[in-house]
């Protein structure tokens, strides 16, 4: 089994980042990942470029454990800003790491795709 980091974010206090854990560590399990490890960031945006201590940490350490995979509830829990986003998903390919998202399951359908054509279809789809 593959591991995987879940990683959950709320803006703000009226929020409960529970119900994205379990559909995050369901979603997860249906990929076939174990969730070795969970990151909680509360009160920050993700359309602001303020620095999210929590997420940076995470991706270093993704990197140097070599986790192959990041587990979200939806991609504007990492990052609302399209240009950003972009940057990131690219980066992190680089890297060799994956992210899923619970509300765009539709997307998988590109992480089977056999290289190079999936390179090239996720990069016509950013």
């Amino acid at each position: 089994m593959e591991r995987a980091y879940a990683y959950l974010r709320v803006s703000t206090e009226e929020q409960n980042e529970e119900n994205q854990l379990k559909e995050v560590e369901g979603y997860a399990h249906e990929l076939g990942l174990e969730v070795v490890e969970t990151y909680r960031e509360h009160g920050v945006s993700a359309w602001k470029k303020k620095t999210r201590r929590v997420f940076n940490r995470m991706l270093k350490k993704a990197v140097r454990e070599g986790i192959e995979h990041i587990v979200v509830w939806d991609f504007d829990r990492v990052e609302r800003n399209r240009r950003r986003f972009i940057e990131l998903v690219r980066a992190l390919r680089r890297e060799g790491i994956r992210l899923h998202s619970v509300r765009q399951r539709w997307l998988e359908e590109l992480n089977q795709i056999p290289e190079p054509w999936g390179e090239i279809v996720g990069d016509l789809m950013l």
